[in-house]
């Protein structure tokens, strides 16, 4: 009788815990529709592959908005700038492409793997390699 109310506690025990849902990290154009506030933002270097040093970027309160047809409006400070944005699916990563008019006038575009870290939060980390120089470009973003 005595294992039979210990195994009836350990049963009622396991079957009270409940198992932690995994967030959802599927990323489509929708998933990402609204403004979202650049909350950190990371260039590090590489020269052959070996860590060399981070840069420092000027923060100037970077924003995206994402809209439902494909386009994205960048806000940085006083300046609004407008482009286009895709996300594509390859193996486990999610490809994120962005063509926005930069700052400076000139088209900024590129691709890089973009991550759904929750609901309200994404990173976006592009490379750009030059020579044996690799830049990697982290930003981390939140909804608004």
């Amino acid at each position: 009788m005595k294992n039979l109310i210990i195994a009836l506690i350990c049963i009622a025990t396991f079957a009270g815990c409940k198992k932690d849902k995994q967030a959802d990290t599927t990323i489509t154009a929708n998933t990402i529709l609204g403004k979202w506030d650049l909350t950190a933002y990371t260039n590090k270097l590489y020269r052959n592959d070996v860590f060399v040093q981070d840069i420092p970027l000027e923060y100037f309160n970077y924003q995206f908005e994402f809209l439902p047809n494909g386009k994205v409006l960048y806000y940085e400070g006083h300046i609004t700038s407008d482009g286009e944005y895709s996300i594509t699916r390859d193996g486990d990563k999610y490809i994120f492409f962005s063509g926005i008019q930069g700052r400076h006038g000139a088209l900024d575009n590129g691709y890089g793997v973009i991550k759904m870290l929750s609901k309200t939060s994404i990173q976006l980390t592009f490379e750009n390699v030059v020579g044996s120089q690799k830049y990697v470009f982290t930003e981390t973003l939140v909804k608004m």
